[in-house]
């Protein structure tokens, strides 16, 4: 029951440090904002995750799951160096 509340209170510190960086105060659209969007409008899907990692070669990508309008749910892996 301990690692659980430990882990629900590291989760929410997480939240609150993401939802307070300074782009996110300032209202300015981040580079995953502005990628999740695209994909939205291209896919007119619903966004089910969508976060940065690191591929083998410590690569940045933006990794977005989508639930397409037929049901099917597709990855879409972004650059954002280059879209």
């Amino acid at each position: 029951m301990m690692h659980c509340r430990r882990t629900l209170v590291v989760a929410f510190i997480a939240a609150l440090i993401l939802t307070t960086t300074p782009s996110v105060r300032a209202g300015k659209p981040t580079a995953l904002d502005l990628a999740v969007a695209q994909i939205q409008d291209q896919t007119g899907g619903r966004i089910l995750k969508a976060g940065p990692v690191r591929d083998d070669n410590g690569q940045l990508l933006f990794r977005i799951k989508v639930l397409l309008p037929d049901g099917r749910i597709k990855v879409f892996w972004i650059n954002p160096d280059n879209g």
